[in-house]
């Protein structure tokens, strides 16, 4: 009885997982007056070609903002920062002054869209470039 619900198991979400294959974006149901021979993929069916369909995969492409990641390098529980939060934050690595926040930086600086927020990023990552010393001579040991 067991082995029976689990090959039943098995089925159904072997099922499952190929229904969920299928594109479902494009289909288009054949009413009774249609020409008989022409399916959903007919060619006078298909949406134009436009940058919101990819032919080849007949799938929707949705444009998104890119993600904001930068600040989880600090604190992973920093998924959610305003664009302020962010500036301060950046100002702050600027302050800091050390060599552990230039990859921070920039990262920020090629994460950030906004203009304000990639220049901070450019100038912190400039206030903490490494400035060179002046080397010390022999003399001065002796």
């Amino acid at each position: 009885m067991t082995l029976t619900v689990v090959v039943a198991a098995i089925i159904v979400i072997t099922l499952a997982l190929a229904l969920m294959a299928i594109p479902l974006g494009r289909r288009k149901a054949v009413s009774p007056g249609s020409q008989p021979g022409r399916g959903a993929n007919a060619p006078e069916d298909r949406p134009e070609a436009s940058s919101e369909w990819d032919d080849e995969t007949e799938t929707r492409v949705i444009p998104r903002e890119p993600a904001i990641t930068w600040p989880t390098l600090l604190d992973p529980r920093s998924t959610t920062l305003d664009n302020a939060a962010r500036l301060r934050l950046i100002e702050d690595l600027a302050v800091v002054h050390a060599s552990w926040c230039v990859p921070i930086l920039q990262q920020a600086y090629e994460e950030e869209r906004d203009p304000a927020l990639r220049g901070a990023a450019r100038d912190a990552l400039i206030a903490c470039e490494p400035t060179e010393t002046p080397s010390h001579s022999s003399s001065a040991q002796n």
